[in-house]
């Protein structure tokens, strides 16, 4: 076998081209003899291939190139690639947990120079002009939705996402917290390869769970809604609520899960998916037998995030068990889905502990519309507390504790002002806040009302006006929803706290409300440092059979 290459560059480009082949040795057979070394015979055309060496590119993708031996492999050996994946847009202030190698991303990124500074750098909306690779599952959703070549940037602008709501989000999925191996890990990461083609909803849906949100149309912007623990905004009771009812629904409890099976893509095993189980072993036991739910932990390739996803769905299944329905005014049309709310419902509590302030109140002298007595029996004014609605923007303390204005402030509290005494009125100043130290703080934000709370000082068992420590931000004003609940949240069942699921306009200015039962302490169970069960592997190499 003969193998011939013939150099065409000299005459290129070739176009309509055409082979023939030609026999140029002598047609007489007796021209070949064996002392001159030749001989006659058929020869046969084997292949005719043509090799174009030219410089591609390969725009908006990625290759790897591999030489190998034909000899050594029958077929094309398999390949297996570690990526970090696409480069993607990201806010002008942010560092990369892989720019500043280590697992906590920074918000010190100077938005002129891009230098990195000591201290949190304040963000105005705006993202950094190169493209940055990030596995925040807030921002991969955000170019999901932007990007104009495999997103929907055709059809969605800027203008059209809630980006402070998303940026919210981000620093949450970059906190910290213990990945069950003496280590620790954000809270959410995504790592995910799509391969193939799919209905945006469901890329978009499928990406939001994998930070524990799901997608709304608020206000005329795509909103992401977390679940995460949150104040409430809003207090409904007999006072403003269609005939002071509220209808309940639960979950029974042999339907309850006792197991949550969550399936990974663990790094250990070239990335194939792999199992995570979380259990209540209690209701097991209670219940002789296992009532198991199947997730799909999206683009996980962490153990720990796995299983606190898992821990998320088995709590969420079995604490959060009542649903609440009801029918409201036209006062309550801005509340959205994902908003925290109290009830107050004397018909299943069988007290009746609220109403609406009357005239001559101030921010320290509430005068409530009736005189009341304290929820329990006996219980003085001092063992309660008293919530009023604000209809105006707020600002909940979103982090243990804070010092503003050398003001020590506890999670949950309202703030009003920033370090320089700058009333809080829009959501940029709320996540641009910062403590007297010069450190970023972390607030819930909304933009319509607040739920006030102060510790009652009445010594009475009744009253009818209602005397505070400290003092409400403003008096309240005649018809505010007013609602008493004693201190001790744990065995006081007067005031419960729920989760809006959804809400629907109907005729006449009224909204039906469904809202789901919320446990706030879940969270704390979620984040705890489970350990992350690994075996020991011990070669059997070298011992004696």
């Amino acid at each position: 076998v003969s193998e011939f290459s013939i150099d065409l560059t000299g005459i290129q480009p070739l176009h309509d081209w055409q082979i023939e082949v030609r026999r140029i040795s002598p047609d007489n057979v007796r021209d070949y003899t064996y002392n001159n070394n030749s001989f006659i015979s058929a020869a046969r055309l084997k292949l005719v291939e043509a090799v174009i060496d030219d410089k591609f590119s390969f725009p908006r993708s990625a290759y790897a190139v591999v030489g190998f031996a034909a000899e050594d492999f029958s077929t094309p050996p398999s390949r297996a690639y570690h990526l970090r994946g696409k480069k993607i847009r990201i806010p002008d202030n942010y560092f990369t947990r892989e720019e500043l190698g280590t697992y906590q991303a920074g918000y010190t990124r100077n938005t002129t120079t891009g230098v990195l500074e000591t201290t949190y750098q304040p963000w105005t909306g705006g993202f950094r002009q190169e493209l940055v690779y990030t596995n925040n599952p807030a921002w991969v959703f955000y170019d999901i939705l932007t990007n104009v070549e495999y997103g929907l940037g055709d059809f969605i602008q800027d203008t059209d996402i809630d980006i402070y709501a998303l940026y919210q989000i981000a620093r949450y999925c970059d906190e910290v917290v213990p990945d069950g191996k003496g280590g620790e890990e954000p809270r959410f990461a995504c790592n995910v390869y799509l391969n193939s083609q799919e209905e945006s909803y469901k890329v978009l849906k499928d990406l939001a769970s994998s930070f524990r949100s799901m997608m709304f149309w608020v206000d005329g912007k795509i909103t992401p809604i977390q679940d995460k623990p949150k104040e409430p905004v809003y207090t409904f009771t007999q006072g403003n609520v269609e005939g002071g009812m509220f209808d309940y629904s639960y979950t029974g409890q042999r339907a309850r899960i006792n197991q949550v099976n969550a399936s990974w893509n663990d790094p250990d095993q070239f990335y194939a998916q792999t199992i995570v189980t979380v259990d209540d072993t209690a209701n097991m036991i209670t219940q002789g037998r296992i009532i198991s739910k199947d997730v799909v932990a999206f683009g996980c390739t962490s153990e720990g995030q796995a299983r606190r996803l898992a821990a998320w769905h088995l709590a969420t299944d079995t604490k959060e068990t009542e649903i609440v329905t009801f029918t409201t005014g036209i006062n309550s049309s801005f509340l959205r889905p994902g908003d925290i709310i109290n009830i107050q419902d004397r018909h299943s509590v069988d007290l009746e502990a609220s109403g609406r302030v009357s005239t001559g109140s101030t921010t320290s002298s509430i005068v409530l519309d009736r005189t009341v007595d304290f929820p329990g029996v006996g219980t003085q004014g001092t063992d309660c507390n008293l919530y009023l609605i604000f209809t105006e923007p707020s600002f909940f303390l979103d982090q243990e504790t804070a010092t503003i204005n050398t003001q020590v402030y506890y999670r949950g509290a309202v703030l009003l002002e920033d370090k320089d005494t700058n009333p809080l009125i829009s959501e940029e100043q709320g996540i641009n806040l910062l403590d007297d130290s010069g450190n970023a703080v972390s607030v819930q934000y909304n933009k319509n009302s607040r739920v006030e709370i102060k510790e009652i000082t009445n010594f009475t068992t009744s009253a009818s006006t209602i005397t505070v420590a400290g003092a409400f931000s403003i008096p309240p004003s005649q018809d505010t929803i007013w609602a008493i609940s004693r201190q001790d949240d744990v065995n006081s069942p007067e005031l419960k706290e729920f989760r809006i699921a959804g809400i629907s306009e109907d005729d006449g200015f009224k909204y039906t409300i469904a809202a789901t039962q919320y446990t706030r302490e879940k969270f704390d169970d979620i984040d705890i440092d489970s350990p992350v069960y690994t075996t020991t592997y011990v070669s059997e190499a070298g011992r004696d059979s």
